[in-house]
């Protein structure tokens, strides 16, 4: 289930950077209703991803509300684990990319 919900937020993501509206929010809607239906898996999960981000940005929240913020005003209607997932993905990617170009 949890794949299935990841496979719609990307595609969610990807309507929205390609401006089609419509599809987005089809697929906004139908993540609310999937993600109603599981709510101790989603409380789970957004748990374990708050913590994780948290660590990522040496436990000041405030750092970490600021970039879930920027992810929310970038892609508007997306849920909050997408956004805090996308958060974890740019800082990993971010870091990789700083480990390989130091000198």
């Amino acid at each position: 289930m949890s794949n299935a919900v990841a496979d719609c937020q990307k595609a969610a993501s990807i309507y929205c950077e390609k401006e089609d509206l419509e599809n987005h929010q089809q697929l906004l809607n139908s993540l609310q209703k999937i993600q109603s239906s599981v709510p101790e898996t989603k409380k789970s999960t957004y748990k374990l991803l708050r913590q994780r981000l948290l660590s990522m940005v040496g436990g000041h929240w405030e750092i970490a509300q600021r970039l879930i913020q920027q992810k929310k005003e970038f892609y508007p209607g997306m849920l909050d684990e997408w956004s805090l997932q996308k958060v974890i993905d740019d800082l990993e990617r971010a870091r990789r990319s700083y480990k390989y170009s130091s000198p």
